[in-house]
């Protein structure tokens, strides 16, 4: 078997309403709401990837942070300014342990407690 990417994912949180606009502003994703058997959810995208968030207030903060969606940009200045015009408390680094595409990355928290991270590529 052969994979390519990962096409989609879904993360948990406790109140959709907390994070309707805090993805729409920050990545000015497209954020969709909706109803079903499961619950509320979300529908977020852009020309490049999507995921869902799906509410379940039974959910611990603990599982909640124990969440982290990192993605790829071409490059980190512009998170960085985006970060503080929100008013975003965020963290900086490097890795390098991996045999190829190492990065210099940029992790901060959602509303919900989520651990989002965006990384620049360096080899």
């Amino acid at each position: 078997m052969k994979i390519n990417n990962i096409d989609h994912t879904t993360l948990y949180v406790n109140s959709i309403d907390s994070v309707i606009k805090f993805y729409a502003e920050l990545f000015e994703f497209t954020v969709t709401p909706g109803v079903s058997e499961d619950g509320r959810y979300l529908m977020v995208e852009n020309d490049q990837i999507h995921f869902f968030i799906l509410e379940d207030a039974s959910i611990s903060k603990k599982f909640i942070a124990k969440q982290h969606l990192s993605f790829s940009v071409p490059s980190l200045k512009p998170v960085y300014e985006q970060l503080k015009s929100m008013g975003v408390s965020y963290q900086r680094g490097t890795f390098n342990g991996f045999k190829k595409r190492n990065f210099d990355w940029c992790e901060w928290i959602d509303p919900e407690g989520i651990r989002l991270e965006c990384v620049e590529h360096i080899d």
